[in-house]
């Protein structure tokens, strides 16, 4: 056996121990002890393959940057839309480098660390411990903008961001101190990224991986056909000129590309072909679409709530900017019941509650005292956030954020939708329709606001106690009775929606996790003219 089989299976062998003891390791990192990618199996990308190349010469010929009176870069950053070919690259160098090929996927291990808090220390020291034990190796941590990976579906603004970004950093800087290690990074988010990533010592060099259209896809997809067809022992694909495929549609990249011809038969002489590898592209294009508008759906759900809170006590004469510490208390309010009981629906309750009780102090304030509306808003909003955060660290040992709840606010109509039913799993329906119950329950309570507000007599009080106060109180209404209501019953919607982000959206409620909503849900209702159906 040559030298390069025995490392590649020390390696193997010390990563799987590694894992066996480390469940945070063992679910972000991978290990492949011979990547076996070779630049011929990469189409096109040529600057990108000099970087990489060059940068693998660290290790299998540090004379060359000796010769040019310099030193490598401590590590490689490489930046690209998905689909790209990073991965790719990064294989691709570990095999120039004889090394075997360690993956990191940085979301995944952002999550395990927010998971596993107490034991970070102890993850530090086992990282380094296994690099140090294991032999020659490349490195690469996939998307560095961890916050905004696909792999979450959506930005998470609950995750802690600061101390996830310490550990990040010192975890990437201990593989960088590691001798005979090639360090690489990826991230699809360039604008976005921590400038931190960039400092001196971490990755110091920056590569864009941008394919050529359509030079390069149309060399990967030649790759890709010839691997197929080498594999299948058999022709596959008729004559085809892939640029006139290709070139029509500038928008997919070389790996969507790679999937769709691998998803369908490539048949030029068939006329349907061309017809069906359009209607694989609109089915996907419309899937993105069906995603858009389920997830605004599922974030526009707090605001909505929130917002029809702000038009009923405007309606009713006062002004309430506290909703956002209604909000945020009734996040953690909503958050923790859901926890303790298991019941998503006590806690989105309980939730309301609570923002009725700041609004019950915003009345005594505003209603009872005449104090200035602005300012005790702005109080408000001090109270809720102060309260929220003293209650955490309270319930949970110290911390800043609430445990994961167990049971989330369910989809109400999940049954609708899988293999057999009426609609097909992520499929167009799928993705806008099958919400949480919250965002049904918003909307039916616009339409519920807007009859109660303008077509029933209480309705028509709070209007008239909001327009006319002494005309209203002339005629027995009792100004103050309905701006009590009034106010509590905005400090109750705006801890719904509260509730609507801990409980349905993210599971959990955190310092970051309302971030200006309140704010946001204040001028929709502002900019939607103080009607329910506008805010």
């Amino acid at each position: 056996m040559d030298d390069l089989k025995i490392r590649q299976e020390r390696a193997q062998n010390l990563w799987t121990s590694v894992q066996r003891k480390t469940p945070p390791l063992a679910s972000a990192t991978f290990l492949e002890a011979n990547p076996g990618v070779e630049a011929d199996q990469i189409g096109g990308l040529a600057q990108a393959q000099d970087e990489v190349v060059t940068y693998a010469c660290a290790l299998t010929n540090p004379e060359l940057y000796e010769s040019w009176g310099t030193f490598p870069p401590s590590g490689l950053l490489l930046i690209g839309h998905p689909g790209t070919g990073k991965t790719l690259l990064a294989a691709a160098m570990a095999t120039r480098a004889r090394t075997p090929f360690l993956r990191v996927e940085l979301p995944r291990l952002a999550l395990e660390i927010v998971h596993h808090a107490g034991q970070a220390v102890e993850l530090l020291e086992t990282w380094s411990h296994a690099l140090q034990e294991m032999p020659p190796l490349s490195v690469f941590f996939h998307e560095l903008e961890f916050s905004q990976a696909q792999a979450f579906g959506f930005s998470r603004p609950d995750l802690p961001i600061g101390p996830i970004m310490d550990f990040l950093l010192e975890f990437i800087e201990r593989a960088i101190a590691i001798p005979n290690t090639l360090v690489v990074g990826s991230t699809t988010n360039p604008v976005t990224l921590r400038h931190a990533f960039l400092a001196p010592g971490r990755f110091e060099r920056v590569v864009e991986v941008t394919p050529r259209f359509p030079e390069d896809i149309v060399a990967a997809l030649e790759i890709h056909s010839r691997a197929a067809e080498k594999r299948a022992g058999r022709s596959l694909f008729s004559p085809i000129d892939w640029e006139q495929v290709v070139r029509p549609l500038q928008e997919p990249s070389i790996g969507e590309w790679i999937r769709l011809m691998h998803g369908v038969e490539i048949d030029t002489a068939n006329p349907d072909y061309f017809r069906k590898a359009g209607e694989e592209l609109m089915e996907a294009i419309i899937k993105d679409i069906g995603f858009i508008i389920g997830t605004t759906l599922m974030y526009s759900t707090p605001l909505i709530f929130t917002s029809l809170g702000g038009v009923i006590t405007e309606r009713s004469g006062v002004v309430n900017i506290g909703l956002e510490g209604m909000m945020f208390f009734g996040a953690f309010v909503g958050a923790t019941v859901a926890y303790y009981s298991h019941s998503p629906w006590l806690g989105f309750v309980c939730a309301g509650l609570g923002g009725a009780l700041l609004g019950l102090i915003h009345a005594i304030a505003c209603v009872s005292f005449a104090a200035e509306q602005i300012v005790s808003g702005i109080a408000i909003n001090f109270l809720g956030s102060g309260l929220a955060l003293f209650l955490s660290r309270l319930f949970f040992d110290g911390a800043t954020q609430t445990l994961t709840i167990p049971n989330k606010i369910p989809l109400p109509i999940r049954f609708l939708f899988g293999e057999g039913k009426l609609f097909k799993s992520s499929g167009f329906m799928d993705l806008v329709f099958n919400r949480f119950a919250t965002v049904y329950l918003a909307f039916l309570l616009v339409a519920v606001v807007w009859f109660v507000l303008y077509k029933t007599k209480i309705g028509m009080r709070v209007q008239a106690v909001g327009e006319h106060p002494e005309a209203a109180d002339t005629l027995g209404i009792s100004v103050y009775r309905i701006r009590y209501g009034a106010v509590m019953t905005s400090g109750f919607f705006a801890g719904l929606g509260g509730a609507a982000m801990s409980i349905a959206v993210v599971s959990r409620f955190s310092n970051t996790l309302i971030s200006g909503h309140g704010f946001i849900a204040l001028a929709a209702m502002i900019f939607g003219k103080w009607k329910p159906q506008g805010a």
